[in-house]
């Protein structure tokens, strides 16, 4: 397996926790155990207010280096848990859900799947129309875009998580 890269040369990292050492690709790698290679959302009480506290929540800046670096199936795992904890009917857990839903298209497509991405991509771009301009830091419109690009052939790598405000965090 590859050292972890960003998506993007140019991408930050915004948590202090350690990415995994390799990358779980469903049907091609061992699926890890949960101990410590993916780090778990402890207990609700981080998840009270998200959208507000987003900035310093390290489970989703968590989740946003794990999709940055291409970690689609760890990330998906991290933002489920987030999930569960916002109340899974809660506007951040539809936008974390609708993220969730782009990640797993961008594995999907790795995989060769192509029309369980297109689909799990189209669930989650349309998710995220709702959240627009910004949401939990990030420019939707811009992630959307780019997003689209990739699925469309029209970008070589998948879109980019900026999130705003954060960008003098250390770099990867």
């Amino acid at each position: 397996m590859m050292d972890p890269l960003p998506l993007d040369a140019q991408a930050y990292r915004y948590s202090l926790w350690r990415l995994p050492q390799t990358r779980y690709l469903p049907g091609r790698t061992p699926r890890p155990e949960r101990d410590g290679q993916t780090k778990r959302v402890e207990n609700s009480q981080e998840t009270p207010a998200l959208s507000e506290t987003w900035s310093r929540n390290e489970s989703y800046l968590y989740g946003v280096d794990l999709y940055n670096f291409a970690y689609w199936w760890e990330c998906h795992e991290v933002f489920e848990d987030l999930w569960h904890a916002a109340g899974r009917k809660t506007p951040p857990a539809r936008f974390l859900q609708a993220l969730i839903q782009i990640a797993a298209g961008n594995l999907k497509d790795l995989l060769g799947s192509q029309d369980a991405a297109k689909s799990l991509w189209r669930r989650g771009l349309a998710g995220l129309e709702p959240f627009k301009p910004v949401y939990m830091g990030i420019d939707i419109e811009m992630f959307v875009a780019d997003a689209l690009a990739y699925a469309e052939h029209r970008r070589e790598t998948p879109a980019v998580i900026r999130l705003q405000g954060l960008e003098g965090s250390e770099k990867s």
